[in-house]
């Protein structure tokens, strides 16, 4: 049975628009914030997301995400499952994030963030990159 393949390079649009109360990505405010503190508002306000607001950098983390393509992804899903068969927590978490988001379902900015972090650690890991200095 041949598959269709998966366009990792779809509009994402309609996930931003369904919003965190429904797991999807929201798309950051396209106005920044004020430099001065709005009248009834604190400094530690300012610094808070709202219950719908995304974070600011969730629609960077899926294109990242996505800009690993077809042929990578379905590879670190399998990675992800595995592990996830062994009880990894992140293996759990990550695999399926990864398959929501291959499948076009919506997926919450801290979901899509924590995944592209781990996958970015992966591909320097690769490349024979590691965080750490020794």
């Amino acid at each position: 049975m041949e598959q269709n393949p998966v366009d990792l390079h779809q509009d994402c649009s309609k996930m931003a628009e369904e919003g965190n109360d429904k797991g999807g990505v929201n798309k950051p405010p396209k106005t920044a914030r004020p430099a001065f503190k709005p009248k009834g508002q604190s400094v530690e306000e300012r610094g808070t997301l709202t219950d719908k607001e995304p974070h600011p950098s969730a629609m960077d983390a899926l294109d990242y995400i996505k800009s690993l393509g077809i042929e990578k992804l379905p590879m670190y899903l399998e990675a992800y499952s595995s592990c996830a068969i062994e009880g990894n927590r992140l293996g759990e978490i990550c695999s399926e994030t990864l398959h929501r988001i291959m499948n076009g379902k919506p997926v919450s900015d801290r979901y899509v963030l924590g995944l592209a972090w781990s996958l970015k650690n992966m591909e320097e890991m690769s490349k024979g990159r590691t965080r750490h200095k020794k």
